[in-house]
């Protein structure tokens, strides 16, 4: 399925990439603020506010609460927040139009599967070779599936913690 980019004022569909998921042993509503932690934490790293600046992302700044329809991170902007079910960003820069769409699924009250679905066109010889080096090399699908990994960690360690302290509490822990 095609995704619309809606706040750009485009009415063109973006060509899916790819779709990565991973199992969170984690509520959603837990999940959710990880999900948001992490992708303000990556997006606002100086390594990657030095990409966005130099590959010209729109928008290029942090501007309100990500999980606020309207809201900016350097190259992505909020499109559609079903808090706290589907985060959907969109951007664009000098070689491509892109869109990624978290969407956390309880498979029981205890767990949720998070997925992350990329939507992008890349314009132009440069945005062939733009792809080429992003998709082709499958730096992409680290980045992605690494993205993944830290929100899960992240919504899982809460839990870690949790029982820590309440072992703690108990007189259990050390």
């Amino acid at each position: 399925l095609p995704v619309t980019m809606a706040l750009m004022g485009t009415a063109s569909a973006l060509p899916r990439i790819d779709e990565h998921d991973i199992s969170v042993d984690m509520p959603y509503e837990i999940v959710w603020p990880s999900l948001l932690a992490v992708l303000t934490r990556f997006l606002t790293r100086p390594a990657w506010s030095a990409f966005a600046k130099t590959v010209r992302c729109k928008p290029d700044r942090a501007l309100g609460a990500l999980d606020n329809v309207g809201a900016t991170l350097a190259g992505f902007r909020v499109a559609r927040c079903e808090a706290p079910t589907e985060l959907a960003l969109e951007g664009e820069h000098l070689f491509s139009r892109y869109a990624l769409t978290f969407r956390i699924t309880p498979l029981d009250s205890k767990r949720c599967q998070l997925t992350a679905a990329s939507s992008a066109e890349f314009p132009g010889y440069h945005g062939n070779v733009y792809r080429a080096l992003v998709i082709g090399t499958r730096g992409h699908v680290i980045a992605v599936r690494l993205l993944l990994q830290r929100i899960k960690i992240e919504a899982e360690r809460g839990k870690a913690d949790a029982e820590r302290g309440a072992s703690r509490i108990n007189g259990a822990g050390p």
